[in-house]
């Protein structure tokens, strides 16, 4: 009697595996100058169009971003190329002011929002218009910068400066080297 026998079959089924197996190994496997001649993709991760973006703070909207087209870099970094708008809300949910802009850029390693071209702030509430080339927006520190040449239209009055420095809300704002006629009224306690 003949224990294990083994089936002619089965060794041709075997070696059949056995071919299988290495021919998938080797298709697998990359030559290593292949690998140098790879080239590692720079490009943006995600091209978006007609975005609206909101932010929120306990559980009420700060703030809408609206672009036509939003370029998400792999580094963080964010272009708007097409132009943005930017809505700030109060506690109330009212909008209070906005920014328009040609062009954007969002640098996530500051953390500052830079608006180029064009750039045209709306204070809603108190009737104030900004208007400049170039505005930068810390998020953060809730301010708006520029060392750009700036005019403010407020109450008919028309205010310029080689620069600004203000709050987000547009509430305080301060001008560097300021130019222009403005009416001040006197509280009527001071002429006591």
């Amino acid at each position: 009697m003949i224990v294990g026998l083994i089936d002619a079959n089965m060794i041709k089924n075997l070696k059949l595996f056995s071919i299988a197996i290495l021919l998938l190994f080797f298709a697998c496997a990359t030559p290593d100058n292949n690998l140098k001649d790879m080239v590692e993709y720079k490009g943006p991760l995600a091209v978006l169009k007609n975005v609206e973006t909101f932010y929120s703070d306990s559980a009420l909207v700060r703030i809408k971003m609206i672009a036509p087209k939003q370029i998400e870099e792999t580094d963080g970094n964010q272009k708007f190329p097409k132009g943005i708008r930017i809505e700030f809300f109060n506690s109330q949910g009212i909008k209070y002011s906005y920014m328009v802009a040609n062009s954007g850029v969002y640098t996530s390693s500051t953390g500052i929002f830079t608006a180029v071209g064009n750039v045209v702030v709306i204070d809603s509430l108190e009737d104030k218009k900004l208007n400049t080339e170039l505005l930068h927006w810390d998020r953060k520190n809730k301010t708006i910068y520029t060392d750009k040449f700036v005019t403010i239209v407020r109450e008919g009055n028309v205010l310029t400066g080689d620069g600004l420095t203000a709050a987000q809300d547009f509430s305080t704002w301060k001008l560097t080297n300021p130019k222009g006629q403005a009416t001040l009224e006197n509280d009527e306690e001071e002429e006591e």
